[in-house]
């Protein structure tokens, strides 16, 4: 007993979508008028069941002849493996009775609303008794967005929210800032008393949120990379995680940050020191 996915096509289907063949032959138009179809497997369903040309498939009316092997190819969300794969042309006995998918190739820069409206009419002179508004029409690239509408979704969601945790936390640092320099303005104008400059100051205030920064990116980027690693183990194809990421969301944060604390310590720090004594 062998499972597989099966496509039922025209004989020019694999021409038409550039699979190549690898081993035996291409569909020809004879095989519309064989008497159990013939069928081409995959390379992979080849190696996992052990089939060779001449091979009798279970068909629908009959066996089918398997005549040649193409190469594999995924037609699942990247998420999925690829699986064992047959196309199959059924021959004189058309199981299905009528044609339901059509597929066209449009030039390259092809007006979208001609191209749409040159298929229903070549529909509807192919059977005129179909109902327009019946008639589906859709690209392939919309027909593969299709399926990873979730991933599309998630993504953004991500984004969303991340875009709200980095507001958060660019808040979290002006406010922290603020009462860092409020509540040392005392000994910020000492400092400066004695003779601190203004770089020295900043450099105070920039080395602190510099540890901070490096001590959060300590803790967050291997929680970060097992997320990630977990989420990627939910795809049988997906690129490498690649460590410079990390780096340069480290290096973004911490300029980020050292601005943000530089732009607010400058005011502490080029404020009149006898004065902010005298307050205190």
């Amino acid at each position: 007993m062998i499972n597989f996915q099966c496509y039922p096509v025209s004989y020019n289907f694999l021409d038409f979508f550039g699979i190549d063949i690898v081993h035996g032959r291409n569909f020809s138009f004879a095989d519309e008028k064989s008497e159990g179809g013939t069928m081409i497997f995959t390379s992979l369903a080849q190696k996992q069941f052990d089939i060779d040309l001449g091979f009798g498939a279970p068909g629908h009316t009959d066996n089918a002849e398997v005549v040649g092997i193409c190469k594999d190819f995924n037609y699942k969300p990247l998420q999925y493996a690829s699986e064992p794969f047959a196309f199959y042309v059924f021959g004189q006995y058309n199981w299905r009775g009528r044609i339901t998918t059509l597929y066209y190739r449009t030039a390259p820069n092809a007006d979208y609303s001609e191209v749409m409206d040159f298929v229903r009419e070549k529909i509807l002179e192919h059977n005129p008794t179909s109902d327009p508004d019946l008639i589906e029409i859709k690209f392939f690239d919309e027909e593969l967005g299709d399926q990873y509408i979730e991933q599309k979704q998630l993504s953004q969601l991500i984004s969303i929210f991340t875009i709200i945790a980095i507001l958060i936390s660019l808040m979290g640092v002006f406010g922290l800032v603020l009462f860092e320099t409020q509540h040392r303005s005392r000994e910020i104008a000492i400092r400066r008393v004695q003779g601190a400059t203004v770089a020295n100051i900043l450099a105070m205030f920039n080395k602190k949120f510099m540890w901070i920064v490096s001590l959060c990116f300590i803790v967050a980027a291997p929680l970060s990379y097992i997320i990630v690693s977990r989420y990627y183990s939910s795809f049988a194809y997906h690129s490498p995680i690649y460590l410079w990421v990390f780096a340069l969301a480290y290096i973004a944060v911490l300029v980020i940050t050292l601005v943000i604390v530089s732009l607010r310590s400058l005011d502490a720090a080029t404020s009149d020191p006898v004065e902010r004594l005298k307050e205190n």
